[in-house]
């Protein structure tokens, strides 16, 4: 039904990839083995955390704003007052000055 050296050759990349991965697990845990825990802590975890924090706070602080400058923009009283503002200004300007 399926070709067969394809799926030779299909099992022989499977089994490089699988072979890269162990070699590349390997080499992570020999490193990460000598690295002192410490190290990893203050030198990986905590900057990570706290630039994430970070983010979160700096947007959390611009939704804010935008939340604010959206109410004020849609603000539906306003928004009546100039439409017949608005209104009031064309026909004022449709009317013309009686000369005498």
């Amino acid at each position: 039904m399926y070709d067969r050296k394809l799926l030779l050759s299909g099992k022989r990349s499977i089994q490089r990839l699988l072979l890269t991965c162990l070699a590349m697990g390997y080499s992570l845990t020999v490193f990460v083995r000598e690295l002192p825990g410490w190290f990893i802590f203050s030198g990986v975890f905590l900057p990570v955390t706290l630039l994430l924090l970070l983010l979160i706070a700096y947007f959390r602080m611009k939704l804010k704003e935008v939340n604010k400058e959206l109410s004020l923009a849609n603000n539906p009283t306003e928004a009546i007052l100039e439409y017949y503002a608005k209104c009031e200004k064309l026909k004022t300007s449709k009317r013309k000055p009686r000369s005498s």
